[in-house]
């Protein structure tokens, strides 16, 4: 059961959609234009493949989560640059 207050709706497309690397430097421009924006402002704009993007940015170093580590990326959840963050 998910807890609608602070996770993002279950989808069964969160399961099948995959990002590609013109989504997720799209998805990183889009981070470092809005330092802070929350992972609920992203979900809104309906961009496809974006948890999996997500992951692969967060895993790969390029932007941060807070609060840190995210378990989940909840609505909340705002995202960060990292080059940004630790400015």
């Amino acid at each position: 059961m998910w807890d609608t207050t602070a996770r993002v709706p279950f989808s069964e497309t969160l399961l099948t959609e995959r990002g590609d690397d013109a989504a997720r430097a799209r998805l990183l421009a889009l981070i470092t234009q809005c330092p802070g924006i929350t992972v609920d402002e992203l979900h809104l704009l309906g961009l496809p493949g974006l948890f999996a993007d997500l992951r692969c940015l967060h895993r790969t170093g390029h932007v941060e989560a807070d609060p840190t580590p995210p378990r989940f990326f909840e609505r909340a959840t705002r995202l960060y640059p990292v080059a940004v963050h630790d400015s």
